[in-house]
C-alpha cells in the first residue's frame, strides 16, 4: 500500500496538471511548489516524484503519466488511463497535519454548529495566510469519528476544468475509474461511499462549468460534507460561509511565543514587546509566523523598531510554507483591472475611509462603479467593511496589502488620487470648522477616525504649496488631538505649519489652537506668548470671535498663574464682544472659564449660578463635549464646596460624556476628581484605581501638568494609608514636575510632603518645606494657600511657637470665610482636625 499522499505532493500534482504534456524543469518546481531559490542544490524534487509515483501509476518503475524527461525536467501525461491505481484503504490523507491550531475558538464552534445543523458546505473565506486551511484540518480532526469513509484535502493551485476536479478527486480516493465517463463513475463512486468529510483547499474563481461540475459532485453525494477554503467569497446557495479575518490579540501573541519557542527554545519573552509586534501585524497569522521565524536572528525590541517600519522584514524566502507577499500576489493578479485601479488609489486613505469619501476620491472608468469595486476587493478580503451596521459605511485595508500595493508601479494613478485625498480632506476640516465642531458623541467618534487622514493630507498640501488647505487640516487635527492626544504630535504639526507665510486669519486661529494645547501640556509660558500673538492678529484683521475666544484662553492662563484681576478684566472684555456676536456655544465656553474665576475670587453664587447658565447652553445646543466639561468642572466645584453627594452625581454623568465623545484628557480629570470622592468616603482602593487610570491617561496624552497633579495626588493617599515611604517618592516626584512646568502645583505638593515629614518626626523639614511652599501659592491660589497654612500652624504647634500656629489658623479660617467653603470641605475639615487635606484637583 503506498504512503498516504502528502499536502505538498498534492501540491505538485496539481501544479504538473496546469501544464499538461509540457516539460516542467527542477527550477520550476522548486520555486513554484517548494518556494525554494530555483538555483539550489536539492534532491527534493526528485524524492517527491518517486512518492507521487507510488500514487497515480500502476506500476511506478514504468510510468505512463508522471514522466521523466532525461537533462530537463518532468512532463505530466493527461490521458486517464485503464491503470489507475487500484482502490486505498486509507482514510484520510491529513496524517501529516498542520501544527496545533492556537484559538479560533469562536469560529470552531461556529463551524461545528453549521456541521451538526445539516450544513453540507460551508465555504472559509479570507486573506491569504489568513488560517483557513489550519481551521478545517483542525475541525476534520475533531471530527474524525463522524466520517467513516474518511476525510480528504484536495489542493487546487490554479482555476481547475471539471477534468481536473474528476482527477485530483480521484487521485485522492485512490478511485480506479475505467475508460469512458470519468464524471459519472465519480459520482456513482461518492453516492455508494459512507460519509466522508472533504476539504477542497485553496480553490480559487472557478468557470461557470466547473461551478456546476462541483454542484453536481456535491448533490450526487448527499451524506457527505464540503469545507471549502477560498480567498474569495463567492455567495452561492446552499453554501454557508464563515470569514477567517485577524486572530485576538491573546491568541496572536500565544502563537507568536509558541513559533518563536520552536526557533529559540531557551528564550525569555518579553509580553509587552510580544503584544506590540502582534499588534503591528494586525493579528494575521502568516504575518505572526514569518516574523516568529526572525526572531531567532533579532531580539525582539529590534523586530519591534524593522516592522514599525515596514513589513517588508517578513517576505523571505522560506524553506516550507508560502510567502506573505506570494499570496498578495496571487490575489491581486485574480482581480480585474478595474479592481486593481480602485485599490491602487485606495492606498493613499490612511486607517480607513468612508464610503462617501472614496467616492470623491477614487476615480474609476466610465461605466463603473466605486463601490461594486469596493464590494469585489472585500469579497477577495482586500479591503474590509468595519462595521456593516454603522449609518456610515467605512471601510480599512490590512496593512500586509496597503504595503504590498504601494510596492506596485502605479503610474499616475496613486499621484493623483493622493492630490484629491489631500483637497478633499482640507475642505472636509473647513467644512467641520465652519459648521463648529459640535455634534453628539457618534459625530465625535467618526472624527476621530479620521486624524490618520488628515496628518497625510496636511503634509501632502505643504508639498503641494497648498498652505490654506494645509491650515485647515491642522486646525481639525489639533482639535481632534486635543481629546484624544498625544498631544506632541499636533504641537508638532502646528509649529510646522505656524512656520510658513499664512494668511493673517489661518495664522490667527493656529495660535490660538497652539497655545491652548501648549497649555493642555502644561508649557503655560508659551501658551501665554502664543495666545498673545494670536490675539493681535485677531484685533489686526478685526476677528471678533476669535478675539473673543483668545482674551478667554488668556483670562485662564492669568487666574493660573494667580493674576485674578486681570484674568477677570479679560473674561469681561471677552463676554462683551460675544454678547454682541451672539454666540451660544462660544458664550458658553467663556462663561464655564469665567465660573473658574468667580470661585477663586471668594464668589461663589455667582460661580455655580455661572456654571449652570454655561451647562443650559451646551445642552441646548446639543454639543455633548462641552456638557461633558461644564458637567465635570461644576462637579469639582461642588466637590470643593462639600457638597460630595452631587459632585459625585456630575462627575458620574460627565465620565460617561467624556468616554462617549473619547474626550481622553477630561476623562482622567474626571477620574481624579472621583478618586478624590472615593478617599473622602473612606475607599481608598477606588481612590487608588480611579487616580491610578487617570495617570496612565494623562502619561498618554503627555501632559506633564496633569501626571504632576496626579503623582501629588497618589502620594496624598499614600500617607493617608501610612506608607510614608511611597508618599515621600511620590510627592517628591511631583514637586520635581511642578517646578518645571506648574510652580502653585509645586507649592501645593510641598505642603503635603511636609505633613509626610512631620508624620516622620522631621520637624525643621517640615517648616523648611512649608516655607518654601507658602510663596508659590499664597498669589495664585487661595484654596492652596489655607491649605499650606493649616500644615504651617500644625508645624508651629511642634516646634513650640503657638503664636504662629494661632497666626495661621486664623488665616486659614478668613479664607474659609471668603471662599463661603461649607463645613463639608476639605480645608474646614483640615481646620477642625490635624489630618492631612484632601487631594488636589483638577
Amino acid at each position: 500500500m503506498p504512503p498516504p499522499l502528502r499536502a505538498l505532493e498534492s501540491r505538485l500534482l496539481q501544479y504538473l496538471k496546469t501544464r499538461p504534456g509540457q516539460v516542467v524543469s527542477r527550477g520550476d518546481l522548486l520555486e513554484h511548489v517548494w518556494g525554494y531559490d530555483r538555483r539550489m542544490r536539492t534532491r527534493a524534487v526528485d524524492i517527491a516524484i518517486a512518492r507521487l509515483r507510488k500514487h497515480v501509476e500502476a506500476d511506478p518503475r514504468h510510468p505512463r503519466h508522471l514522466i521523466s524527461v532525461r537533462g530537463q525536467g518532468y512532463r505530466w501525461q493527461a490521458e486517464l488511463q485503464s491503470s489507475t491505481p487500484p482502490r486505498s484503504t486509507n482514510t484520510t490523507n491529513m496524517t501529516d497535519a498542520l501544527q496545533p491550531l492556537i484559538g479560533r475558538q469562536a469560529l470552531r464552534e461556529r463551524l461545528h454548529a453549521l456541521l451538526d445543523e445539516g450544513a453540507r458546505v460551508v465555504s472559509l473565506t479570507g486573506l491569504g495566510g489568513a488560517g483557513k486551511t489550519r481551521l478545517a484540518v483542525a475541525c476534520a480532526h475533531e471530527r474524525r469519528a463522524q466520517y467513516p469513509g474518511g476525510q480528504w484535502l484536495i489542493s487546487f493551485e490554479a482555476s481547475p476544468t471539471p477534468a481536473d476536479v474528476v482527477r485530483a478527486t480521484a487521485v485522492t480516493l485512490g478511485l480506479q475509474l475505467g475508460g469512458g465517463d470519468a464524471t459519472g463513475q465519480l459520482r456513482a463512486a461518492l453516492a455508494a461511499r459512507p460519509p466522508t468529510l472533504f476539504i477542497l483547499d485553496a480553490l480559487p474563481p472557478l468557470t461557470d462549468a466547473t461551478s456546476a461540475h462541483l454542484d453536481a459532485m456535491i448533490r450526487a453525494a448527499p451524506n457527505h460534507h464540503f469545507l471549502l477554503t477560498r480567498r474569495v467569497r463567492e455567495p452561492r446557495a446552499g453554501h454557508h460561509c464563515i470569514e477567517v479575518g485577524p486572530m485576538t490579540a491573546a491568541a496572536a501573541a500565544q502563537l507568536f511565543c509558541e513559533r518563536a519557542h520552536e526557533v529559540r527554545p531557551s528564550r525569555a519573552l518579553d509580553p509587552e514587546l510580544v503584544s506590540a509586534i502582534v499588534a503591528q501585524l494586525e493579528g494575521h497569522p502568516l504575518a505572526i509566523e514569518l516574523a516568529a521565524a526572525r526572531s531567532s536572528v533579532l531580539s525582539l525590541s529590534a523586530l519591534l523598531q524593522r516592522l514599525q517600519k515596514s513589513l517588508s522584514v517578513l517576505d523571505r524566502r522560506t524553506k516550507t510554507g508560502p510567502r506573505l507577499n506570494g499570496l498578495l500576489q496571487w490575489s491581486w493578479d485574480m482581480l480585474s483591472t478595474t479592481e486593481q485601479t480602485t485599490l491602487l488609489q485606495c492606498c493613499v486613505f490612511r486607517r480607513g475611509f468612508t464610503l462617501d469619501a472614496a467616492e470623491q476620491i477614487v476615480h474609476v472608468p466610465e461605466g463603473s462603479d466605486v463601490l461594486d469595486s469596493l464590494q469585489c476587493l472585500e469579497e477577495h478580503a482586500l479591503v474590509a467593511v468595519q462595521d456593516p451596521d454603522a449609518p456610515a459605511l467605512r471601510f480599512t485595508l490590512p496593512r500586509a496589502v496597503h504595503e504590498f500595493v504601494t510596492t506596485l508601479p502605479a503610474g499616475t494613478v496613486h499621484a493623483d488620487a493622493a492630490r484629491r485625498h489631500a483637497a478633499h480632506f482640507a475642505e472636509w476640516a473647513r467644512q467641520e470648522w465652519r459648521d463648529g465642531v459640535g455634534g453628539d458623541a457618534e459625530d465625535w467618534r467618526d472624527r476621530q477616525l479620521e486624524l490618520e487622514n488628515l496628518h497625510a493630507a496636511a503634509h501632502k498640501n505643504r508639498e503641494q504649496g497648498r498652505l490654506s488647505d494645509m491650515a485647515a487640516c491642522a486646525a481639525m487635527l489639533s482639535t481632534l488631538v486635543e481629546l484624544c492626544g498625544p498631544y506632541t504630535r499636533a504641537i508638532e504639526m502646528l509649529e510646522a505649519t505656524l512656520s510658513l507665510p499664512l494668511q493673517p486669519r489661518d495664522r490667527g486661529s493656529l495660535l490660538q489652537r497652539h497655545g491652548w494645547l501648549l497649555l493642555r501640556a502644561g508649557h503655560i509660558q508659551e501658551a501665554r506668548a502664543e495666545c498673545e500673538a494670536g490675539l493681535a492678529v485677531a484685533r489686526d484683521i478685526d476677528a471678533c470671535t476669535l478675539q473673543a475666544r483668545l482674551l478667554s484662553d488668556l483670562a485662564y492662563l492669568h487666574q493660573r498663574r494667580g493674576e485674578l484681576a486681570s484674568a477677570e478684566a479679560l473674561f469681561v472684555e471677552a463676554l462683551s464682544i460675544v454678547s454682541v456676536q451672539d454666540s451660544g456655544p462660544l458664550v458658553a465656553h467663556i462663561q464655564g472659564n469665567y465660573a473658574i474665576l468667580l470661585a477663586a475670587s471668594g464668589r461663589p453664587d455667582a460661580a455655580e449660578a455661572a456654571y449652570r447658565a454655561a451647562l443650559r447652553l451646551h445642552v441646548a445646543h446639543g454639543d455633548a463635549r462641552s456638557e461633558g466639561h461644564l458637567r465635570g468642572n461644576l462637579g469639582t466645584f461642588l466637590y470643593q464646596q462639600g457638597r460630595h453627594l452631587e459632585a459625585d452625581h456630575l462627575c458620574t454623568q460627565a465620565l460617561d460624556l467624556h468616554r462617549r465623545t473619547g474626550n481622553r484628557p477630561l476623562e482622567g480629570n474626571t477620574l481624579s476628581v472621583l478618586a478624590a470622592l472615593a478617599h473622602e468616603r473612606g475607599d481608598s482602593v477606588t481612590a487608588r484605581i480611579h487616580f491610578e487610570s487617570a495617570l496612565a491617561i494623562q502619561r498618554d496624552l503627555g501632559s506633564d501638568r496633569a501626571v504632576g497633579l496626579l503623582l501629588g495626588n497618589l502620594g496624598h493617599l499614600a500617607l493617608h494609608q501610612g506608607d510614608l515611604g511611597g508618599a515621600q517618592r511620590l510627592l517628591r516626584e511631583a514637586i520635581e514636575v511642578g517646578d518645571r512646568v506648574w510652580p502653585l502645583m509645586a507649592g501645593g505638593h510641598r505642603g503635603t510632603l511636609a505633613e509626610v515629614l512631620l508624620q516622620q518626626g522631621r520637624v525643621a523639614d517640615a517648616w523648611r518645606l512649608v516655607e518654601a511652599a507658602e510663596p508659590l501659592v499664597r498669589d495664585a491660589s487661595t484654596l492652596q494657600l489655607g491649605h499650606v497654612l493649616c500644615t504651617r500652624a500644625r508645624v508651629a504647634t511642634l516646634r513650640g511657637d503657638a503664636d504662629a500656629a494661632a497666626h495661621a489658623r486664623s488665616e486659614a479660617q478668613s479664607i474659609v470665610d471668603q471662599l463661603q467653603l461649607g463645613p463639608g470641605s476639605a480645608l474646614c475639615r483640615a481646620l477642625a482636625a490635624d489630618l492631612p487635606s484632601a487631594p488636589e484637583t483638577n
